[in-house]
């Protein structure tokens, strides 16, 4: 009797336990989650809401230097059993429970602050704070738990590399030495996101990484040191220009030998999906400026304002006129620049319009091209993630043709 009594109690407490460690959220009910990050030192505020009410991620930021405030903003759309299960887990790793307050043990100065209030359908709330102090390990926990529910992370603490495809850095080694940088990515299966409609040749073909030379032989090598979780299979192909006349190229200890003209895709499997990456050793054989190119360049140091027309042959520095020609080997690799980084595919932001003003004569960077009659401005404008390009911006792409091709004129002038 006392045998069956002992086994009895000891069924009742598995059945207890399995039940709690499911971590299933029986309180009162959530109507939202709302998260706030501070930096202190400029009072910037990043503010994130899960919305169960609307069933709706909303995001919002203000910024008091520029007198800024947004209003929230969908990010994504909840679903209500996608929202129980995320409540559940939050519950489970101890949201629910966090203190009124965190501090670190010294004082800081700078650094940035959080916010969060939990707020329930009765109207009541409870609030959590920190200062340069935080539950780390239950953010990241309930963090990742939203992410593998709704494929984006709420307070920011989810690692990279489990949320993207890692960035994939090689170099190129020659006789001249080597040369650094990442390869793009293009089509990608990670976690429930995937990626499939990228045109692997097409993409490879618009971004010149490296300027390779004909009678010159190239090895590239993948550097992994800096991925979080190692590629389980690398697979490449290389292309001809147009995407045809397919190869398969052996990769060993990470090496391959490259032929130019060629396109190599790279696809490459992890822990958490695959993704395809692209290089295009494509020879510009370009050697002759067209006679309607021209193109226009703005900088400014403090109250000085520098702009640069090489139609005009000269600089304007704070309505100071002085001649200046490039020579025509710059003045191809500046086109070669900015031809190859397709503008004829921009939008263009100005003021509170996406109208070009012809006659604006401020202006960051320009290209004319007699095939479209466009002429492409750049200030205050605004381009999509696709057409920026993985790690390239023109306000860099800008800084670069100043620096190498104008600045050491400009600094004899103001001398």
């Amino acid at each position: 009797m006392k045998k069956r009594i002992f086994i009895i109690t000891l069924l009742i407490i598995v059945i207890v336990l399995n039940v709690s460690c499911r971590g299933e959220y029986k309180g009162k009910d959530v109507a939202s989650i709302e998260f706030t990050q501070i930096d202190y030192m400029g009072g910037f505020e990043d503010i994130k809401k899960l919305d169960f009410k609307t069933n709706q991620y909303l995001t919002a930021y203000t910024n008091p230097q520029n007198f800024e405030e947004t209003e929230f903003k969908e990010f994504i759309k909840l679903d209500n059993v996608k929202n129980e299960n995320f409540i559940d887990s939050a519950y489970k790793y101890g949201l629910f429970n966090l203190k009124d307050k965190y501090q670190p043990i010294f004082p800081v100065l700078d650094g940035g602050g959080w916010e969060l209030v939990i707020t329930f359908v009765d109207g009541s709330t409870k609030v959590s704070r920190g200062s340069n102090a935080a539950p780390t390990r239950i953010f990241k926990k309930v963090d990742k738990a939203f992410f593998d529910i709704f494929q984006e992370e709420f307070f920011g603490y989810v690692d990279s590399e489990y949320m993207y495809p890692p960035y994939v850095d090689i170099a190129i080694r020659s006789g001249n030495g080597s040369y650094g940088f990442g390869l793009t990515k293009t089509n990608y299966k990670w976690h429930q996101k995937e990626v499939n409609n990228i045109n692997n040749i097409e993409v490879a073909l618009s971004e010149e990484k490296f300027t390779f030379k004909e009678g010159t032989d190239y090895t590239l090598s993948l550097y992994d040191a800096n991925w979080t979780y190692k590629a389980n299979s690398i697979n490449v192909v290389s292309y001809d220009l147009n995407g045809e006349n397919p190869k398969n190229i052996e990769i060993k200890d990470n090496k391959i030998s490259l032929e130019v003209n060629r396109v190599y895709v790279f696809k490459m499997e992890f822990k958490y999906g695959t993704c395809e990456y692209v290089l295009s050793t494509y020879i510009d054989t370009l050697e002759k400026l067209p006679i309607d190119f021209k193109f226009g360049i703005s900088y400014r140091e403090g109250n000085t304002e520098v702009i640069y027309k090489s139609d005009e042959k000269r600089f304007t520095i704070n309505d100071e006129e002085y001649e200046f020609e490039l020579s025509d080997e710059d003045l191809l690799e500046i086109y070669r620049l900015i031809r190859l980084s397709n503008f004829e595919e921009a939008r263009f932001y100005y003021g509170n319009t996406e109208e070009y003003d012809p006659n604006q004569d401020y202006y960051s960077l320009y290209g004319y091209y007699k095939k479209s009659g466009m002429t492409i401005m750049f200030r205050d404008c605004k381009f999509s993630e696709e057409f920026i390009g993985e790690g390239k911006s023109y306000s860099d792409l800008t800084r670069y043709i100043f620096n190498k091709y104008l600045l050491e004129e400009y600094q004899k002038i103001v001398k």
